[in-house]
């Protein structure tokens, strides 16, 4: 009999459905719900070790919320909790409420840099009490997920596992709860992920890096047809930045352009976002969008959670660093493009075809500017140890 080596999980319980029971005030984060779980998924209730014995978890509380409540402060600590945790797992499972949890796997992915092994979020729609509950399969799947040979951050629910900084909740019902705007990463099959796309196996040369800068001064304007003019004093006095969740592929109304004119006089950073989830967005053939441009408007990536992680990071980056007031706006765009870089320039993104096709797509509308420089990411990968390969399923 051939032995493998037996690989170690440290699962973060953060609270969540997935942590749930039923008490007098309605559904409530318990203690011990999921090692109960791990127990049902044939887990020695003393030593976590799988009836297999591949495999061998230890559970760690850290949080214990409705993930409604998660607040910028929480996701720096998890943050924190997964670096301490360097070299001691061969991967990490959080569990977290399904509310916030893409805003979680957004921020992640920027407060940790080139980590070295897998870091899956997961949760349930309800909890291991409830009938058809998801709680027991969405764990498994995160801990298979978290033994396999990625890395970064990730979210796996529903059998698919998906990237963690491009990642979005389409629905609060038993469904694909979440979607990511460049396709699967891989799916669970028979308790074996399948992977839909090629990964380079390559080992960076960078080491992890922890950066748990953020401001959370942000306003935050989702446009409706109703929207009126804001105030720029008022906005000045409360916040260092602004998003702004634009329709479709993110034009201005005409009706702000007077507003965002002033704020970037004032050296308030704007970011334009969408309320669709989609990452074709900035620099397009509308007025609209050409407004946008001429004002000077930073372009995010037109996913909302990832957008804001990113605008809250850079502005404490900029907080950090003690930027002179006049080079303000340029030194926020730099940090806020190379967060992008960073969440869109992973192996196992870069080659998706999903991804290749939007790139191309979004190079379409602009022959300058950052999705340019998107579009060079496939040109001029960062410096690693070549050992590329397809991974075989399973």
């Amino acid at each position: 009999m051939i032995l493998t080596e037996r690989k170690r999980i440290g699962i973060l319980t953060t609270g969540g459905t997935i942590s749930s029971l039923n008490s007098p005030n309605g559904l409530k984060p318990a203690e011990g719900v999921i090692e109960y779980i791990l127990e049902g998924l044939s887990f020695d209730k003393d030593t976590m070790v799988s009836k297999d014995k591949e495999t061998e978890v230890k559970v760690i509380p850290i949080l214990n919320k409705d993930s409604t409540n998660i607040t910028l402060y929480d996701q720096a600590h998890i943050a924190n909790e997964i670096f301490s945790l360097d070299k001691k797992y061969d991967g990490i499972v959080i569990t977290h409420g399904t509310d916030t949890m893409q805003f979680t796997s957004s921020m992640l992915s920027i407060m940790l840099e080139s980590p070295d092994v897998p870091i899956v979020l997961t949760g349930s729609m309800k909890t291991i009490k409830d009938q058809n509950t998801d709680a027991s399969k969405n764990l498994m799947g995160a801990i298979i997920s978290a033994k396999s040979q990625l890395s970064g951050v990730f979210i796996f629910f529903h059998g698919n596992l998906i990237p963690g900084s491009l990642a979005y909740e389409t629905t609060t019902d038993l469904g694909l709860t979440f979607k990511s705007a460049v396709g699967n990463v891989a799916t669970l099959k028979n308790n074996k992920l399948i992977f839909e796309v090629e990964i380079s196996e390559a080992k960076t040369l960078l080491p992890p890096l922890l950066n748990t800068n953020f401001d959370s001064s942000i306003l935050t304007v989702t446009l409706s047809p109703s929207c009126q003019e804001l105030s720029v004093k008022e906005i000045d006095k409360r916040h260092n930045g602004v998003i702004l969740l634009s329709y479709g592929s993110a034009g201005v109304p005409k009706h702000y352009v007077n507003t965002i004119h002033q704020l970037i006089e004032r050296k308030i950073p704007v970011v334009l976002s969408s309320q669709v989830n989609s990452l074709h967005i900035g620099h397009g053939n509308y007025e609209i969008n050409k407004v946008a441009e001429e004002l000077g408007i930073t372009s995010g990536l037109g996913l909302y959670s990832f957008d804001y992680a990113n605008m809250a990071n850079s502005l404490g980056m900029l907080r950090v660093q003690r930027t002179n007031p006049k080079d303000k706006l340029n030194k926020f765009e730099e940090i806020f493009n190379k967060n992008i870089q960073l969440a869109l320039n992973q192996k196992y993104i870069i080659k998706s075809n999903n991804y290749k096709k939007i790139v191309e797509k979004i190079s379409n509308y602009s022959e300058s500017g950052l999705f340019m420089e998107m579009n060079s990411l496939f040109r001029k990968p960062r410096e690693t140890i070549q050992q590329s390969k397809r991974l075989k399923t399973g």
